[in-house]
């Protein structure tokens, strides 16, 4: 039986998709596509207000194996924009993925970087990731943040009780609050210089104990920048968080 080109790379990516959901393991967005990133040179620094979002703590040091995204039970595929970056600026790469179903709450990121060795160097404080639900995936876009978590999967649940976000807000201050849907306010915490001085992709690091009863779903977050001349500027990022 004659199969046509575009057949064949039709049932390819469905086998790699199928098998990447067997291994609980969220790929690119196109399996054979190369990893987007860079290493030295220019030190590129992001001008978001939230960097990236972590639940749990870090590894002692970084371990790309480790990473794993919180998703929610889905039976369509989810499009997602990763972004990670060293906290001196010298390493950056930004990714388009897709979570093929079925995946499991918290399934491994397969993170193809040439720098393994060299990101191992850093602690797992100092990678930053920051992902996006979106179909687009460029340094602007928007969409619901996933937190990320090294924990192993018989351990997310224990692990999930602290949030970590990474936010620039420049000179000015700032502080975390957790919100549910309707605007309520679950979490309140005051946001950290880093104690890394060589960062520079961040400006404050915000910790954040969750509460107990916390159920999976969406919260927002609302940080609050405060300059020294007492002018409050928030900004609102739609989240979500595993059980």
């Amino acid at each position: 039986m004659h199969v046509s080109r575009p057949a064949i790379v039709g049932l390819s990516l469905l086998t790699l998709g199928a098998i990447a959901a067997a291994d609980n393991l969220v790929t690119l967005a196109q399996p054979d596509a190369q990893f987007a990133e860079t290493l030295g040179g220019r030190t590129k620094v992001s001008g978001r207000v939230l960097v990236g979002l972590r639940i749990g703590p870090s590894p002692g040091r970084f371990d790309a194996r480790r990473v794993r995204v919180a998703l929610p039970p889905a039976n369509d595929a989810l499009p997602l924009c990763v972004r990670m970056t060293s906290s001196d600026g010298r390493y950056w790469a930004l990714n388009p993925y897709l979570a093929r179903p079925p995946f499991q709450p918290m399934p491994r990121l397969d993170i193809r970087s040439r720098y393994q060795d060299e990101l191992a160097a850093y602690s797992g404080e100092d990678i930053i990731i920051r992902i996006a639900e979106s179909g687009e995936c460029h340094e602007d876009v928007e969409g619901t943040i996933r937190p990320v978590s090294y924990a192993d999967e018989d351990e997310a649940a224990a692990a999930s009780t602290q949030l970590h976000v990474y936010v620039n807000t420049g000179s000015a201050r700032a502080s975390l609050e957790l919100l549910d849907e309707d605007g309520q306010s679950l979490a309140l915490t005051k946001c950290a210089r880093p104690t890394n001085r060589a960062a520079v992709s961040f400006t404050r690091l915000c910790e954040l104990d969750l509460p107990q009863t916390l159920a999976s779903g969406r919260y927002q977050l609302l940080i609050t920048a405060r300059a020294l001349t007492g002018r409050r500027v928030p900004h609102r990022f739609d989240i979500w968080l595993p059980e």
